[in-house]
C-alpha cells in the first residue's frame, strides 16, 4: 500500500475538519491522529500541521507577512500589506543590522529592499 504524503495527509485533516462544528473539532483531530498512528506516519505529525494551517490560511484568505527592518514599518507600508488579502498577518523583526529599508517575505518570495542588498547588487555589477 502506498504511504500518504504530509500534505495528502494535511489534505485530509482540512476536508474532514472544514465544515465541522467547533464542538466536533477535538473528536475529527483526536480520530485523524489515531488513524495517523495506525498508519505510522506519526513522525509526519510537524509537517502536517504546518501544511494544514497553510492550507487553512489559503481558504480562509489569510496572508502571511514577515518583515525585516531597522525599526518599526511606517503606517503607509503596514496600510499597503494589510490590502494584500481579506486578513493579513505581519510577523515584524527589527534588525539594528539592517542599515535601511525593508526585507519581505510573503508566500515563499523574498523582496529584498535593504540598503546592503542595494549595495552589493551595484558592487556586483
Amino acid at each position: 500500500m502506498k504511504r500518504l504524503t504530509a500534505r495528502q495527509w494535511a489534505t485530509a485533516l482540512a476536508h474532514i475538519t472544514q465544515d465541522a462544528k467547533e464542538s466536533e473539532i477535538p473528536h475529527k483531530t483526536k480520530t485523524f491522529v489515531q488513524i495517523l498512528r495506525k498508519s505510522r506516519a506519526s513522525s509526519l505529525l510537524p509537517r502536517i500541521i504546518a501544511l494544514f494551517g497553510e492550507i487553512h490560511d489559503k481558504e480562509n484568505g489569510v496572508v502571511r507577512v514577515s518583515t525585516t527592518a531597522t525599526r518599526e514599518l511606517s503606517k503607509e507600508v503596514t496600510k499597503e500589506l494589510q490590502e494584500l488579502g481579506r486578513e493579513v498577518i505581519i510577523d515584524h523583526t527589527i534588525d539594528p543590522h539592517v542599515i535601511g529599508g525593508v526585507k519581505i517575505q510573503m508566500d515563499g518570495v523574498i523582496i529584498d529592499g535593504t540598503v546592503a542588498t542595494r549595495l552589493k547588487k551595484i558592487y556586483e555589477s
